[in-house]
């Protein structure tokens, strides 16, 4: 077979204008190009003199992509394939990297925004263009060649993983004498859009972790933003609908959309929409012996994973290894199972007819959760704060003691989450408070304050009166003050008005009384990196003689952005 002969054309390029481009990668020059054919502007970076390159010189040509050049789009590898050949050029001292107006594969921006949402319902990076009436690749590298051309470039050492790059600019006259691989490792995001670019595309891709990836690139953790919808849906239905005593919990939804929830039971095939994952909760634990009824589920899906929840306060959450598709992270869901565990739990309380209660704390290391003058801000980080917002928006209420209502003056509002703000309730002692003076005024539509039963009534301002519901509670069995309000009778009394969930925020001498009645069902305790020395402590208990009277608890330990959040379970058998 004669080898084919360069296509011949009339050179239609115009250098426009020649710059310095001083970057984070390097100092390079840049060139601007005009298409006469369709007006297009095209760029190249150039390092080194043109005239001095040895030849043959390292190319990139890199198709413009918006979304990942200059947003870093996680769905591509395109903005890391550009940076990585910006850095390899400047390393060698020379070499040229040419930018072309070819967006999405030259199907242009809109189009590929409306090839993503394709992806997003399943489809993947070649299907998508050809549902929207488009080829695979409608790319086209004549402009490319003519600018090697006008740099006096005939022979190169191509930056690529694509073989048609190459035969095309072999077609235009340019002579590719070596290709240089461009693998960017796969993430969570795009690791189907790379696959796809080898096996459909013909893309010679090889990563160091592949075979690792192909099972565990999922990773729950990351992906809690999009998942939160589906756990607040979760929370909603076990509020409208009666819990089940058997039944499995459905998270389903894709990688870069909200997700969405589905309680199941092995009765009724549910109607599940075809998605990339989906997440089992078997509150059974006999899930993997109905195979019919996983197999219909997994037959819609592209991965699949079942959890076991094992008793409803236990930390035992494990992942079933037998019921398992697709590719998933092997310890990625340590922080969405402590959103799932406390769903569970709320669920036991529902099924029982009785109030849950959690509480939450951040501390210092040497436990203290605010100065000696009361100042508590900002002793945790943000990661520690958008978990707090998120159990706010998980319970129906969120309560806290006088002392921090009046020191902290919070919203108490979730506006870092989605979610539905909790009611605030305040346990108000002996001192009336500012009920005007608080934020949480202004934000929510009712706001509960407890106080001693017997204590005289206070004049309610009329700027706040139509937002306020008083309930008195009867003082502490046994308690040298009458304003400590009894633990159990505060919980009865919020569920009797609607409240089945409150989540206790502080302070510390609140959390310890409502431990020390072994109200708590689960404890967060968050440990910044800080030692105060002095201030307020997290625990009041009573004196003790020996360390076993001390109160021992389960516990789990979660990494939030470089400080601890400690799980704890109060060790009894009641609880279990």
């Amino acid at each position: 077979m004669s080898k084919q002969r360069p296509i011949t054309e009339m050179a239609f390029t115009e250098t426009v204008a020649i710059a310095k481009l001083p970057s984070e990668f390097g100092t390079f020059k840049i060139y601007g190009y005009r298409n006469a054919l369709d007006d297009s502007e095209n760029i190249a970076i150039i390092k080194g003199e043109v005239e001095n390159f040895d030849n043959p010189v390292m190319v990139r040509i890199h198709s413009e992509c918006l979304t990942g050049d200059a947003l870093g789009s996680l769905r591509c590898d395109c903005g890391g394939q550009l940076q990585t050949a910006l850095r390899m050029i400047e390393t060698a001292g020379q070499g040229v990297i040419i930018y072309l107006p070819q967006e999405g594969r030259g199907i242009g921006l809109l189009n590929k925004v409306r090839a993503y949402s394709l992806q997003d319902l399943g489809l993947d990076t070649v299907e998508a263009n050809e549902r929207l009436g488009f080829s695979a690749d409608l790319r086209d590298y004549s402009m490319a060649a003519q600018i090697l051309k006008d740099l006096g470039l005939k022979e190169i050492r191509l930056i690529t993983n694509n073989p048609r790059k190459i035969a095309r600019l072999q077609n235009y006259g340019i002579e590719v004498v070596e290709r240089i691989p461009l693998a960017i490792e796969p993430n969570d995001y795009n690791f189907n859009y790379l696959t796809t670019k080898t096996k459909k595309l013909g893309h010679l891709l090889e990563f160091k972790n592949r075979q690792s990836i192909a099972r565990n690139a999922f990773k729950i953790d990351d992906h809690l933003d999009d998942i939160w919808s589906a756990l607040l849906e979760c929370k909603q239905t076990m509020k409208n609908e009666a819990p089940q005593k058997n039944e499995y919990w459905a998270f389903f939804g894709n990688a870069q959309s909200p997700w969405s929830f589905q309680k199941l039971s092995a009765e009724k095939i549910p109607q599940i929409p075809e998605s990339d994952f989906l997440i089992i909760i078997d509150l059974t634990n006999d899930f993997c012996e109905n195979l019919n009824f996983a197999n219909q589920l997994f037959s819609r899906v592209e991965s699949a994973i079942v959890f076991k929840s094992g008793s409803p306060l236990k930390t035992n959450f494990v992942q079933d290894d037998q019921c398992f598709k697709g590719m998933w992270h092997s310890n990625g869901w340590q922080t969405f199972s402590l959103y799932v565990r406390l769903l569970i739990a709320q669920r036991a309380a529902y099924l029982e007819k009785r109030p849950f209660l959690m509480a939450h704390l951040a501390q210092s290391l040497d436990g203290r959760i605010a100065a000696i003058n009361g100042n508590s801000q900002w002793l945790s980080n943000e990661a520690n704060l958008k978990h707090a917002h998120r159990l706010r928006a998980l319970h129906d209420a969120v309560m806290v003691g006088a002392l921090t209502a009046t020191l902290d003056n919070p919203k108490l509002t979730v506006r870092l989450v989605a979610g539905k703000h909790p009611t605030p309730v305040i346990i108000e002692g002996e001192s009336d408070l500012k009920l005007d003076d608080l934020q949480m005024m202004a934000v929510h539509e009712k706001v509960i304050v407890l106080y001693p039963q017997g204590k005289q009534h206070r004049v309610v301002p009329q700027a706040v009166k139509d937002k306020i519901l008083e309930i008195p509670i009867s003082p502490k069995t046994g308690s040298q003050k009458n304003t400590v309000l009894e633990p159990s009778e505060i919980l009865n009394a919020l569920y009797e008005n609607g409240i089945s969930s409150i989540f206790l925020e502080g302070g510390g001498q609140t959390v310890s009384y409502f431990l020390q009645a072994d109200c708590i069902e689960l404890l967060h305790l968050h440990f910044s990196p800080l030692i105060l020395g002095s201030g307020r402590s997290s625990f009041t208990l009573p004196v003790i003689d020996s360390i076993d009277q001390g109160l021992r608890f389960q516990m789990k330990h979660f990494d939030l952005d470089g400080e601890i959040l400690v799980e704890l379970l109060l060790d009894k058998e009641s609880r279990i």
